[in-house]
């Protein structure tokens, strides 16, 4: 509208100057021509070329340099925005170029109003912009565009691109020798290997928080051969999707290593605030007083079955922890993995659940737990339902360590005949004998499953109930769903005492999900769900009970539920 508004304006501002002319005039004019006057109104006028008349409009209005021409500059090489792209787009890649850098020089030399947009041609490279910070990160991701135009004087972004919406998989790839560092403006774009990969392992997870809408796709940071030192922070949710996965190739769990130091943080990966990782494919050595893994806050682990954790020397203190949930932390053994070294704890909660259930956890042999091989603090809930320890021949320290308000669920299992150690298990400070607790009042307890999927439908997720030696009977307290991914007003849910909807109805069938967001001190980011048929006067004894998804979400959402209980007799 303003360039139209110029243009009207300039044309007014000519018919001010412009010959008044006879009808007879205008009908003596040859074609292509108009009627034109360099001199005074008073002298006869006489026709000019058209072009004439835009030199006209050039005079009195200036160039239209910032209009858009809808003219297309293709470059597949480094290119600097030259004075004859004004009004153009600049189309940087086409296709599958590659790692392309184009460069925004200084004003000098252009027009006043020039205005150039910029599109990254490219679906499988980024394109760095030189010259000119303000848009993430300085670089344009596949697909993005940009719009520089000059404003009294100086280079300014008009248009600038949101994040990077992914139609596909990506893979960010990490080279801690071949691969460039993070620069104002980027060398690389990650998205290849060598020198195109990144050299930091932060950067990719930085960048998959800050500038990616995984849009459902899946996410992968690829770790090539080396060993790795950093102490890596993820604090937020992903956008678009749960989880992003960083891992070696498959198969070389032996070429690569993390060692994580007692320095910093004294953790190899911090994850809190919603953030979910897969870990897998890598060898994880842990110092003396070092954790590897630490989770807090909704942060979310899964272990994958390349994993394997070893020992590693340090400045000071005790051996290290492999794996600690801290308050409102999650964590999850998601594949067979290995242990290959000694640690002060290998699990530690506090206050955070894990899962071992279901997996065959293989041990190498003489390996000491200092403190026992898991412990629990502070309401940690552990789960080692169907669990398998193999190996670990040798094996000195406790099997497990529990203190008032931790949990343990073996499915009924004696948990001396489960964990790996020399000396049995003990919690409250006395021989544990089975149960979350020994204790002759143990309260409430809980059992909280994470990332329970919202979007299945007719689907159940099996909670085994553990209760105390000399317990059998329980009164349900409450039912609870939390931590949820986002919206999930469409599903519909039930809790039966059988699967596939059999038995006893916990919660009614249809009961509507109210969780409408994920945003923390929000209403509506946790729903306690209505009971019935355990009424407070009503003990049960079953020994799962059934969470089943019914209607589902129709799109990825995820939750966690929790059942809170008190054994009764």
């Amino acid at each position: 509208m303003k360039r139209m508004t110029t243009f009207l304006a300039g044309l007014l501002l000519i018919s001010s100057l412009w010959p008044q002319v006879t009808v007879a005039q205008q009908i003596q004019m040859a074609p292509n021509t108009v009627f034109c006057n360099l001199g005074t109104k008073t002298q006869p006028g006489y026709a000019c070329p058209l072009t004439n008349f835009w030199n006209y409009i050039v005079q009195y209005v200036g160039p239209f340099f910032g209009v858009d021409q809808n003219i297309l500059n293709k470059q597949i090489a480094n290119y600097t925005i030259a004075s004859t792209d004004c009004g153009k787009t600049v189309e940087m890649g086409t296709g599958s170029t590659g790692f392309r850098t184009v460069t925004i020089p200084a004003v000098t030399g252009f027009p006043g109003t020039c205005s150039v947009k910029i599109v990254n041609g490219d679906s499988t490279n980024g394109k760095a912009i030189s010259g000119l910070t303000g848009i993430p990160s300085n670089m344009l991701w596949p697909g993005q565009a940009a719009t520089v135009k000059i404003v009294n004087g100086a280079w300014y972004w008009t248009e600038k691109p949101g994040a990077w919406v992914l139609t596909s998989a990506v893979t960010f790839n990490v080279d801690p020798v071949a691969g460039c560092a993070s620069a104002t403006v980027p060398t690389c774009d990650g998205l290849g290997t060598g020198a195109d990969a990144f050299n930091a392992v932060q950067t990719a997870v930085s960048l998959s928080l800050a500038q990616i809408n995984f849009n459902g796709q899946s996410g992968t940071v690829l770790l090539a051969d080396g060993t790795y030192t950093e102490q890596i922070t993820c604090a937020g949710k992903f956008i678009g999707n749960t989880e992003i996965t960083i891992q070696g190739a498959s198969g070389h769990t032996a070429s690569v290593i993390w060692n994580v130091a007692l320095t910093g943080l004294g953790s190899g990966f911090f994850i809190k605030d919603y953030c979910a990782l897969w870990l897998d494919n890598m060898t994880m050595n842990v110092a003396n007083g070092a954790n590897g893994i630490v989770t807090q806050l909704f942060g979310n682990v899964d272990v994958g079955g390349g994993m394997a954790f070893g020992s590693a020397a340090g400045a000071q203190g005790t051996m290290g922890t492999a794996i600690s949930i801290g308050s409102m932390g999650y964590g999850s053994a998601v594949g067979n993995f290995a242990i290959n070294g000694s640690f002060n704890w290998f699990l530690l909660g506090q206050g955070g659940s894990w899962t071992f259930s279901g997996r065959t956890i293989t041990g190498a042999s003489s390996l000491t737990f200092a403190s026992a091989f898991v412990g629990g603090f502070l309401n940690s809930q552990i789960n080692a339902s169907s669990a398998t320890f193999s190996g670990f021949s040798g094996v000195s320290g406790f099997k497990f360590k529990l203190f008032t308000g931790a949990s343990l669920s073996t499915n009924g299992v004696d948990p001396n005949t489960i964990f790996p150690g020399s000396a049995n298990g003990i919690a409250n400070g006395s021989n544990f004998d089975g149960g979350p607790y020994s204790t002759s009042n143990p309260g409430f307890l809980s059992v909280a499953i994470a990332n329970i999927n919202f979007n299945s439908a007719n689907t159940d997720t099996a909670f085994v109930i553990p209760l105390p030696a000399g317990f059998s009977t329980y009164q349900i307290q409450s039912i609870k769903i939390s931590s949820a991914s986002g919206t999930l007003t469409t599903a519909t849910c039930a809790v039966y005492t059988g699967a596939g909807a059999a038995g006893t109805q916990i919660v009614a069938s249809g009961t509507g999900v109210t969780v409408s967001t994920a945003a923390a001190n929000t209403a509506n980011n946790m729903q306690t769900l209505t009971l019935q048929n355990v009424g407070s006067t009503q003990s049960i004894n079953y020994s799962a009970l059934y969470f089943r998804v019914q209607t589902q979400e129709g799109s990825a959402a995820t939750a966690t539920v929790t059942i809170t209980y008190q054994p009764t007799s």
